[in-house]
């Protein structure tokens, strides 16, 4: 078909949609450097440049989690198809330094899955383990200097199965370790009675100091502020609609010097699987069909926006100037406020993001490739 014998307002419209699409192409190369064209058509066009990719490494697996070191020269790496966490020297010439291998624990299952996270002074690596049987789950850390375990925590019904930190989170003292337990009705319980779904683990002895209910609430996600006195849970409960089935998305405040709930807060969204503290204590943004802002001393919603697609993960920058979204296809760093999109990162099969600890280096996995991009 030639499009020359097109009436002139539709070769007019094409012209512009392919004049466009060339802007969009050339809008940001794969770097993350601003094009001559952009540059010339600022007024026009313009948008802000905030990463620039600086490394790249090819796993033996698809990483689905990954974790920096305190100091952000390693990354741990784990897979539900391999029996091994993987730690990663990036800068320069990428070199896999260690392998970190499964638990010889009869509970532990096969393969590794689920959360990587490091403890605040940068000494243990923690990492959920096992695969998505129930009763083949653990909780598995090592001493990240000489890469010796230090101990398996039995956590069969413990929630493994989420992306990025959802299962487990350190408080910011580095004295206490906090796992979620999804709330699923248990064979080992009465009929009705429900799992704690937080538990706090002493990190010198790692035994239980204390735990906590949230009756019918199945946990999904957790977040803990930046001065440790608060949690935040975000999970769902039953919720009934026109006689049918359905589920009511929630997120839990938690006391966590009381070691008490403060406030349940119901957000207008079916799911809702990940969680974040802004670092000065005032915001919180859970995740998963929708996007929803919280007051985090009343739980006001305020804000929400409908999700294109399931998040992957979500993390403020140390200083909250920037919120970082992974989703399947791509990362977007916004402002703190989640008001502006100051870049997007194209991705394909985008499976899990990490901020180092300074927030300099902005780390996420396409299936078998992790790319590290430094964040201004």
């Amino acid at each position: 078909m030639r499009i020359d014998r097109w009436p002139w307002r539709c070769r007019v419209a094409i012209s512009i949609l392919a004049t466009a699409g060339c802007l969009a192409s050339v809008g940001c190369s794969r770097n993350g450097a601003e094009s001559p064209v952009l540059r010339g058509l600022s007024g026009l066009f313009h948008t802000e440049s905030v990463a620039t990719k600086r490394g790249e490494f090819t796993d033996q697996y698809p990483v689905y989690s990954l974790a920096f070191s305190l100091d952000g020269a390693t990354i741990a790496t784990s897979s539900p198809y391999g029996r091994e966490v993987h730690i990663w020297s990036w800068k320069g010439n990428p070199q896999l330094t260690r392998r970190l291998p499964e638990s010889d624990n009869p509970n532990a299952g096969g393969g590794q899955w689920g959360s990587l996270g490091y403890s605040p002074d940068g000494k243990v690596l923690a990492c959920g383990h096992g695969g998505w049987n129930e009763d083949n789950r653990i909780l598995r850390l090592w001493d990240s200097n000489t890469g010796a375990v230090i101990g398996d925590i039995d956590d069969p019904y413990g929630n493994h199965g989420g992306q990025g930190r959802g299962p487990f989170a350190f408080s910011p003292d580095g004295t206490t370790l906090y796992r979620t337990d999804n709330g699923s009705p248990r064979k080992d319980l009465p009929r009705g009675v429900y799992p704690d779904t937080l538990i706090a683990y002493d990190l010198h002895t790692w035994n239980v100091q204390w735990s906590l209910n949230t009756p019918s609430i199945f946990i999904d996600g957790l977040a803990v502020s930046k001065d440790g006195k608060r949690a935040a849970l975000v999970g769902a409960q039953s919720r009934p609609r026109n006689g049918s089935p359905g589920v009511q998305s929630v997120v839990v405040l938690v006391d966590l010097e009381e070691r008490a709930i403060r406030k349940t807060v119901e957000i207008p969204s079916e799911y809702m699987d990940i969680i974040a503290w802004s670092p000065d204590g005032q915001r919180i943004v859970a995740a998963g069909n929708a996007i929803v802002v919280l007051d985090a001393m009343s739980g006001r919603v305020l804000k929400q926006y409908e999700s294109p697609s399931m998040p992957i993960a979500l993390m403020f920058s140390p200083d909250g100037t920037r919120l970082i979204i992974a989703w399947n296809n791509g990362i977007e760093i916004w402002d703190g406020g989640h008001t502006k999109l100051l870049q997007r990162i194209p991705g394909r099969f985008v499976h899990a993001a990490d901020l180092s600890a300074d927030g300099r280096y902005l780390a996420f996995s396409e299936d078998f490739a992790v790319s590290v991009w430094e964040v201004r």
